[in-house]
């Protein structure tokens, strides 16, 4: 997948949970609205940091909001950026949780006057790949934006769980239903056996 493509895709996974909203029962908490049941992002803190209207948020307002998270003051100008380097952003995206971009501005200014030379976006790419990726370098506990690795699994477990429980729920629903129709139905063959029974002479 590019980086456009991806950033596409992060637009509308932060849409998907936005659609989530349910209303809040009782007292609003934290002052939100409403419930969300997220899968991608961290919804609430997006919601409180980037000031947003609960109930008009359309998926270019999620566009605008990932190009903010990504360090672009707009959308167009994520899409408009040089393929090299929004290559890095994307790794500097994905990867949130282990390193910010200013702790990665800083590496890399101290790289460049260790080896007195300017590494581009595509060195920048690369070295990301090792020191980050491989390396596990940083090795850093960042709260952010993005919701990934056991987070994730933990909510894919929860609505798992979730899931599996409202059907238990709605299969005693059906076995009560059907009881109660074997009742009925019972009670009515016993009332047809009396009746034919009486035009038979045997009652």
């Amino acid at each position: 997948m590019n980086s456009i493509d991806y950033f596409k895709l992060q637009a509308k996974n932060l849409y998907r949970d936005f659609k989530t909203q349910t209303p809040v029962v009782g007292k609003p908490k934290g002052g939100f609205k409403y419930d969300y049941s997220r899968t991608y992002f961290q919804i609430y803190d997006i919601i409180s940091d980037f000031d947003i209207d609960e109930d008009n948020f359309t998926l270019m307002n999620a566009q605008h909001v990932i190009a903010k998270i990504a360090g672009f003051d707009k959308w167009n100008t994520l899409i408009k950026t040089e393929a090299s380097e929004l290559e890095l952003t994307k790794l500097l995206f994905e990867h949130q949780d282990k390193i910010d971009s200013i702790t990665w501005d800083l590496y890399i200014a101290d790289c460049q006057a260790m080896n007195e030379e300017e590494l581009d976006a595509e060195m920048q790419v690369e070295i990301f790949k090792q020191v980050v990726i491989e390396d596990n370098l940083f090795n850093m506990v960042i709260d952010c934006y993005l919701i990934t690795g056991d987070v994730r699994k933990i909510i894919r477990k929860i609505k798992q769980e979730d899931k599996h429980k409202s059907q238990i729920m709605k299969n005693d629903s059906k076995h009560t239903s059907i009881s109660i129709t074997c009742g009925k139905t019972t009670d009515s063959f016993e009332q047809l056996q009396c009746k034919s029974s009486a035009k038979s002479g045997l009652i």
